[in-house]
């Protein structure tokens, strides 16, 4: 027995010393270690794009179902849930299908919105196959998405910017303000470089800031938000105003009004609407269609009306547009929470044709620069062509504004309050706003 366990352990000793055959061994092993580790890295990377579209789902899904209860389901009835997971089925994710749960929350139960009543969280989710990974996992892993969305993402919209396409959207340059802290600002520019942009000392205060695009801050520029800045949300947010419409009626009422009588009524006037210095003007309640010029008040001009819509029609290349200038006073459905004034056409003060030829890349569009002189009540929407503006007096201004253009641009300081429950038409039912806050 001694002898043979002295013979194996030579022929051991042998085997070790001889170094023939030992490298083609050491490199198959090394080559397995090798090939799981690609193999894991594959597999990484494939639940890693199975990730990210259980994102885009979640986001989707969450921004309809907010959609859905917002045009009048409420949530018990189960319409909101339907409706993000069919959304959630279209990118492939069928609840209770190869394993998938998609679950449908109001309000979510984590994050910093599980008490506020109009978001709605969506949460998917799918067990993924084990292949290389099983040599070190137990069990199949579970991976999945999160969004939250929320009507007006949390506060009043005050500011949207409505071109989604590779542009900046707004820009605020040198040394001007923008003011809205009871409510929030939009950006639906897909812009990754400055779909919002801020340079010089210019500065926002907003109640939150959301950019499909992404924010270029330059300078010694700010950007405040006191609830949050959400950029690269990659969801443009809906036109509030999509819905609002008119018909012009025939005819010219008024040709190239310049101001006298001091006191007007609704129709339509056409050529060009002018105030000038020392001009003080009335606007009775209803809705003035400006057919082609300019809507003009030159600085030291005065405009007041309550209850008004001003129309910016046209025809071919001549489209009505605004030229509102310093030192300008104007009050326009100027109400107060007592005394509600809504604009004839869903609470609109100002409101361009969107059949208006879009605004070129470069110049100030349509004018309102009439600074703390200048307070409008009620929406400005300009749907096609650039708005420039500067207005609004710190206290005792406008109540709500909502201003909605394709591009935006704030030259100098711009204060605007959210008191948007005060104006009849300027409400959830009209201006609304959804957009993801998670």
């Amino acid at each position: 027995m001694t002898k043979l366990t002295k013979s194996f352990a030579q022929l051991a000793v042998r085997a070790v010393r001889d170094p023939s055959g030992t490298i083609s061994v050491m490199a198959a092993i090394s080559l397995t270690a090798i090939i799981g580790f690609v193999g894991l890295g594959t597999e990484a990377s494939f639940w890693y794009v199975k990730k990210r579209e259980m994102q885009s789902a979640a986001d989707s899904a969450s921004f309809s179902a907010v959609a859905d209860m917002h045009a009048g389901d409420n949530f018990a009835s189960g319409k909101p849930t339907a409706a993000a997971k069919a959304i959630a089925a279209q990118y492939g994710f069928v609840d209770g299908t190869n394993g998938v749960t998609v679950t449908v929350n109001n309000p979510p139960t984590s994050g910093p919105n599980t008490s506020l009543a109009s978001a709605i969280e969506v949460i998917i989710s799918q067990p993924q196959q084990r292949l290389f990974t099983s040599l070190f996992m137990s069990s199949n892993p579970r991976i999945g998405g999160r969004a939250v969305s929320a009507l007006n993402g949390g506060g009043t919209p005050c500011v949207l910017a409505l071109n989604d396409g590779n542009v900046t959207d707004l820009t605020i340059s040198g040394t001007p303000t923008l003011n809205i802290p009871g409510c929030d600002l939009y950006v639906n520019s897909s812009n990754a470089g400055g779909a919002l942009t801020l340079s010089g000392n210019a500065n926002i205060n907003a109640n939150s800031t959301h950019v499909v695009g992404g924010i270029s801050i330059s300078g010694n520029a700010t950007l405040n938000d006191s609830n949050g800045t959400f950029d690269n949300t990659g969801s443009p947010v809906p036109d509030p105003f999509a819905s609002a419409s008119f018909t012009m009626p025939g005819g010219c009422d008024v040709n190239s009004y310049s101001g006298s009588p001091a006191t007007i009524s609704p129709g339509v006037y056409c050529g060009g609407f002018t105030i000038n210095s020392g001009t003080n003007v009335t606007m009775q309640p209803g809705i003035y269609y400006i057919n082609g010029g300019s809507f003009k008040i030159n600085g030291g001009g005065s405009l007041t009306g309550t209850g008004v819509t001003i129309v910016l029609t046209g025809s071919g290349s001549d489209y009505a547009t605004v030229t509102i200038n310093s030192t300008a006073t104007v009050s326009l459905n100027n109400c107060d929470p007592s005394s509600p004034c809504p604009g004839p056409i869903d609470g609109l003060a100002f409101f361009q044709d969107r059949n208006a030829p879009p605004s070129p890349p470069v110049g100030n569009g349509n004018t309102f620069n009439g600074g703390s002189t200048m307070n409008i009540n009620g929406g400005i929407y300009f749907p096609e062509q650039r708005v420039t503006y500067t207005g609004g007096a710190e206290t005792g201004g406008s109540i709500c504004t909502q201003l909605v253009a394709n591009t935006i641009k704030i030259t100098g300081e711009t204060n605007f309050s959210g008191n948007c429950s005060a104006i009849t038409g300027v409400t959830d039912g009209q201006g609304a706003l959804i957009a993801l806050v998670e």
